[in-house]
This record gives structure tokens, C-alpha cells and sequence, in this order.
């Protein structure tokens, strides 16, 4: 991940050293204003081809605003900036062009429970079918193949009604994919998923990365779950970015004060970087003070 901000002195980079620098996705200048509210800040980073990017930072400064950025619709009028992905220009001529660069998994999808989940993964086709949206021989072979690879061969025929959380975010994840894009995002994918559904799909996007050159950004709130599956870390600060690099060189004590408000402690474990935050100046640990105050 290259870094191009030059307005902040106090914003780090990192370079990833031995690796060869190709990047996928190039966001310059990138800002956002609603009403004369400035929700985002002259950002700009590179994100490698094939990297899991992790997208941290407190709540309220700005990581939806970005991740809504590589979203079409009317509400991009509010950024200023330049996207690029795959040497496109973002967002696209159209939707149906702008879907075929990058796919998207909301924090919050909306599940129609009746839908079969085959169904619900041929709409990431919707971009390649004609007006009469029939499904043709490659989109058949492309959801079969993402159906397969993601484990849910065997619940093609249920309902998304019938699924437990972590298959069904799976299966968000398939649909995704089933877009053939170069880049996928997705807002928090392991929101109120249990400790296993959330190794779960991290490893997933890490596989996907690895074996298959995907590029992905997803926002994450578990700095150690960042630590432990990301390539790179982008943390952002107030509506601005603050560090961006690999998690064992931006993953310091300052930054997570600077970013959360909060010391933090930082210990190796088996070789993993692992944080242990605690409230800023009396030295207790969040979840002691908690139990005091019971």
C-alpha cells in the first residue's frame, strides 16, 4: 500500500518491502461534505492486488463515508476525489459498468427469506443478463462454481430463511463474487457473528485473496481479528487518515491512542500481534470497570 497524502505530516506510510508494487485500486484526494459538514478528508492510498485491507478506526470518523464511495448512486455527488480501479475510472459510464468493478456486502443486507439461496446468488449476475434477466449458460457455470467453493452446494435448494448467521453471510459473500469484480468490500462482515463465524469468514476473504488474487477491503472493529487477517491496515482518525501500512508497523501504541482514545498494551503471542486496550490515564482494563460499576 502506497501512501500519496502530503497535507498531514503526522499521517504514516508504509511500503510493503520484497513485494513487487502493483496496485489495484488508487484513491487520490478523496473527500466528502454534506451541508458544509465534512464527513471525509483529502484520503488517499493504493491498495495492492491481491491484499486484505482492513479499514479501522473509532466509530463516527468516517469508514462508512468511504466504504460508500465505491458505491453507485445519487449520494456519490457529496465526494470530491478520484477512484480508480483496474485503471477504470470510478464510478463508471453507468451501474451495470460500475458492478462489473467492484462488489459490495452491506453490514446489513436485505434477506429475502423465501428467496432460494441458488436464486439469491445468480442476482450477482444482474450486471452481465439483459433486460429479461435470464440467467445464460456462464452465469449457471459462475454461481455454480462460487457455490461450491464457498461450501453451500449442499443448501442451494433452502431458503435464506432457513440459514444460521454465518451461512448466511457466506452466502452474501457468494453473491458478491458471483459479480466477477476485481475489488469486493465489504461494511463490518463480522458483525454479530459468534468467535467462530468470525474466523470463519476471515479466513474465507483470506483464501479468496490468496488463491484467487481478489482484492478486498472490509471495516473491521477488532483491531487483534485486523492484526491477525490483514495485509494492510488503513486507520483513520478524525474524517482523515491517520496510518496506513502493514498491521506490525502501523499498529503501534500512539496510534491506538491517537485513533481510539484508549492506551493499549502490545504482546506477541505465537508470533500474532495482540492488543490489549485499556481506558486512557488510570491504567484499569474496560472490562474491570465495568464489573466495579455492577
Amino acid at each position: 500500500m502506497k501512501l500519496f497524502l502530503s497535507e498531514n505530516p503526522e499521517t504514516e506510510s508504509d511500503i510493503s518491502g520484497g513485494k513487487e508494487h502493483n496496485p489495484l485500486v488508487k484513491i487520490d484526494g478523496l473527500s466528502a461534505a454534506v451541508n458544509g459538514e465534512l464527513l471525509l478528508k483529502d484520503v488517499s492510498f493504493e491498495i495492492e492486488k491481491g491484499d486484505l485491507v482492513g479499514l479501522v478506526g473509532k466509530n463516527g470518523v468516517g469508514k462508512t463515508t468511504l466504504i460508500q464511495a465505491f458505491i453507485e448512486g445519487a449520494h456519490r455527488r457529496i465526494y470530491g476525489g478520484k477512484i480508480e480501479i483496474a485503471g477504470k475510472r470510478f464510478p463508471a459510464k453507468n451501474i451495470k459498468e460500475s458492478a462489473k468493478l467492484v462488489a459490495y456486502v452491506p453490514q446489513r443486507p436485505n434477506i429475502p427469506k423465501q428467496m432460494l439461496v441458488a436464486d439469491y446468488v445468480m442476482l450477482g449476475r444482474t450486471a452481465y443478463q439483459g433486460y429479461l434477466a435470464q440467467s445464460s449458460a456462464l452465469d449457471l457455470r459462475i454461481t455454480g462454481e462460487v457455490t461450491e467453493q464457498l461450501n453451500l452446494t449442499d443448501f442451494a435448494a433452502h431458503t435464506m430463511g432457513e440459514l444460521s448467521g454465518g451461512e448466511l453471510q457466506r452466502v452474501v459473500i457468494a453473491r458478491a463474487l458471483a459479480q466477477k469484480t476485481p475489488f469486493l468490500i465489504l461494511d463490518e462482515p463480522t458483525t454479530s457473528l459468534d468467535i467462530y463465524y468470525q474466523l470463519t469468514v476471515l479466513s474465507l476473504l483470506k483464501q479468496l485473496c490468496l488463491l484467487q488474487g481478489v482484492t478486498v477491503l472490509c471495516s473491521l472493529h477488532d483491531i487483534n481479528l485486523a492484526a491477525k487477517y490483514c495485509d494492510q491496515l488503513v486507520i483513520l482518525g478524525q474524517k482523515s487518515l491517520l496510518a496506513c501500512g502493514r498491521p506490525s508497523s502501523v499498529i503501534t501504541k500512539e496510534n491506538i491512542q491517537r485513533a481510539f482514545s484508549v492506551d493499549a498494551d502490545l504482546h506477541f503471542v505465537n508470533g500474532e500481534l495482540v492488543v490489549m486496550p485499556q481506558l486512557t490515564g488510570d491504567g484499569s482494563y474496560a472490562t474491570d470497570v465495568a464489573l466495579e460499576e455492577l
